[in-house]
């Protein structure tokens, strides 16, 4: 299949991309995505790194749609570029051209005019739980004036009405807590996300908040951009025919540290992904977040499909179940929360009761995991959470459905706790180097006790997870590439 890039039209800090394609595209809505960078002079930007943008988000969907694909753009790019990001995502059968054999250059055409006061530490926020640590923990560690929030506006759909519910969510509800507390945000707007088709594969993990965010980034004077994916997501395990499989895999610190190797010697700017969480549990998120920045705390918004702009629970989702465990677990039941809404009416909460009462308890009395609970890497912690949970800080809150189901809940999920959940590994920590993943690890050492080895499971779904802090997974090298576009350049080594 030939696909044909047509050249990346910018207008108004936006950058539209489209393109011609043989055969149908039944990954995405349509051929063209556009990504828009407020306040950032993005007429400056050099068209490589436009057009990188493009591949590290647009790669994976057009390898999956074909056994070969000739991806040809609209003018060359350095070959390094292109050979980069075919390694970064394993594509083995798609080519790209046309190719210059430099191997290096600048991301702007000009020198920008009016450049705002850096900011060092960019975080990719959401508003959930795990961002908003980060942010905080940063902001306490370097100053809240070295710190950048970096917010991604990316709907689900490309109606037009859900891109201006989107934006206005971000604007009075997400983003409104932090920058009551002094926050300084960054936008980045795109129909990516709204483009693929659900289901299918291709999603673009942290190159949507990292790689596409570069013009931002790089404009900002960010040394260093944080990802907040939580600790049991990086898991290890053996797979058949001798294979090692690793979970989070492009969010591990090596992985991280490979991307921002190839910024460095490719663009010539210092700018260092990192992962602030890979040491801290979802559950230690929680805690450290509520205990320590209890303002902070007050404006999360885990839960993502609340209907209005001003709501900031849906009472039908796993989120808004986590927080309400993982809150009573602590001790806290929050006053504007209706937990009869969640455990009385909620159709998740009624599809995990239907489970437990369906199966058969493990050896340890507890319910299994199944796919109606959500993610496999934080059962335990669900698990652990219900396991703590008092229901006396519910008295007078709950009718009898409620009650019912988060008694069958308990018994059911909450029979044994996961302790594992609730410490910090000191490998881990060890494992992130010089980052600010321990700075975020100092914060919540002050909640949490950090441990040589973890007191008890580790699961995966249903299955004991090993954590390998100690190893690292195999990845792209940038030498490596480098190396590869000279020697196809036909220069001397």
């Amino acid at each position: 299949m030939i696909v044909t890039v047509r050249p990346p039209l910018v207008r108004d800090g936006t950058v539209r991309f489209g393109w011609d394609q043989e055969a149908t595209n039944q990954l995405q809505h349509r051929n063209r995505w556009s990504i828009g960078y407020p306040r950032i002079p993005l007429c400056r930007a050099a068209p490589e790194l436009l057009i990188e943008v493009l591949l590290s988000l647009q790669l994976p969907v057009w390898a999956a749609m074909a056994e070969e694909v000739e991806v040809r753009l609209p003018f060359p790019i350095p070959g390094v570029v292109a050979r980069w990001w075919l390694a970064y995502h394993d594509i083995g059968h798609v080519t790209i051209g046309p190719l210059t054999d430099r191997t290096s250059y600048r991301p702007w055409t000009a020198a920008a005019v009016d450049l705002p006061a850096p900011r060092p530490v960019g975080v990719t926020f959401g508003a959930g739980k795990d961002s908003t640590l980060a942010y905080e923990a940063l902001a306490e560690t370097y100053g809240r004036d070295q710190v950048l929030l970096f917010h991604a506006i990316h709907p689900f759909s490309t109606r037009e009405r859900a891109k201006r519910r989107a934006a206005k969510r971000s604007r009075t509800l997400l983003l409104a807590p932090a920058l009551s507390r002094g926050a300084e945000v960054q936008l980045l707007v795109t129909d990516f996300m709204a483009n693929l088709v659900p289901g299918k594969p291709a999603r673009p993990g942290v190159n949507l908040y990292v790689t596409a965010g570069l013009p931002a980034l790089l404009h900002r004077g960010c040394e260093v951009v944080t990802v907040s994916y939580t600790a049991a997501g990086y898991w290890v395990r053996d797979a058949p025919g001798g294979l090692r499989q690793w979970g989070n895999r492009r969010n591990r610190p090596e992985a991280l540290a490979a991307l921002g190797h190839y910024y460095s010697r490719v663009l010539g700017h210092d700018l260092r992904p990192c992962t602030t969480h890979y040491p801290i549990s979802e559950y230690v998120s929680f805690k450290t977040l509520l205990r320590r920045y209890p303002e902070a705390f007050e404006g999360i918004v885990m839960c993502m499909r609340a209907d209005t702009n001003k709501a900031r629970w849906c009472y039908d989702c796993k989120k808004c179940f986590e927080y309400a465990v993982f809150g009573l677990s602590l001790g806290r039941a929050d006053p504007t929360f209706d937990f009869d809404a969640l455990f009385g009416r909620s159709s998740y909460v009624r599809s995990l009761v239907t489970h437990v009462e369906g199966s058969r308890p493990d050896a340890l009395g507890r319910a299994r995991w199944a796919a109606v609970v959500g993610t496999r890497t934080h059962f335990a912690a669900l698990c652990h959470a219900l396991y703590l949970t008092d229901s006396a800080l519910l008295d007078g809150r709950l009718g009898a459905t409620a009650t019912r189901h988060l008694a069958v809940l308990r018994a059911g999920f909450g029979a044994t706790p996961f302790p594992a959940v609730d410490v910090i590994h000191r490998a881990a920590v060890d494992a992130c180097g010089p980052s600010p993943a321990r700075a975020v690890a100092r914060v919540a050492a002050g909640y949490t006790d950090v441990v040589d080895e973890p007191p008890g499971a580790l699961l995966l779904g249903n299955r004991v997870a090993s954590y390998a802090h100690g190893e690292r997974a195999p990845f792209a090298d940038v030498d490596d590439v480098l190396a590869a576009s000279v020697s196809a350049a036909g220069h001397d080594l």
